[in-house]
């Protein structure tokens, strides 16, 4: 396995109805490459306070398309991203936990042990209702 430090940019927009929100963050982590999968790892800046979350975004080199994203400590998830897919996943923030589902509508994954990028657009439910769309 090779692991070395890596130097992150995380982008976000997100649309709520008529509102659109964006997050940009640049943070350092660390890109791991076991052969099979790659893995890449950071802990989310504390802008409040509260318990830091640290993030794990994973794939298998052979399965690009299907990616994986962790969260854990400051708030618990499991996503799974893959073009045409609807998963349902509890988001856990300590003293509750609520169900959402995902449907991925585009994906693209060009991350190697030395660089890259993957985008994603997908819409977030909540029993059916749309709440937010995220790229």
């Amino acid at each position: 396995m090779t692991k070395r430090d890596a130097k992150l940019t995380i982008s976000s927009r997100i649309e709520r109805d008529d509102e659109i929100e964006k997050i940009v963050f640049a943070v350092d982590g660390t890109i791991e490459d076991d052969g099979e999968r790659i893995t890449i790892k950071y802990t989310e800046p504390d802008d409040d306070g509260a318990k830091p979350t640290k993030t794990e975004i994973s794939f298998e080199k052979s399965r690009r398309g299907e990616i994986t994203l962790t969260r854990r400590d400051g708030v618990n998830s499991l996503m799974l991203f893959k073009v045409g897919t609807r998963y349902t996943w509890q988001y856990d923030v300590g003293f509750m936990s609520m169900t959402f589902c995902t449907s991925t509508l585009e994906l693209s994954n060009t991350v190697e042990y030395d660089g890259g990028e993957f985008n994603v657009y997908y819409v977030i439910e909540n029993y059916g209702v749309e709440l937010q769309r995220v790229r």
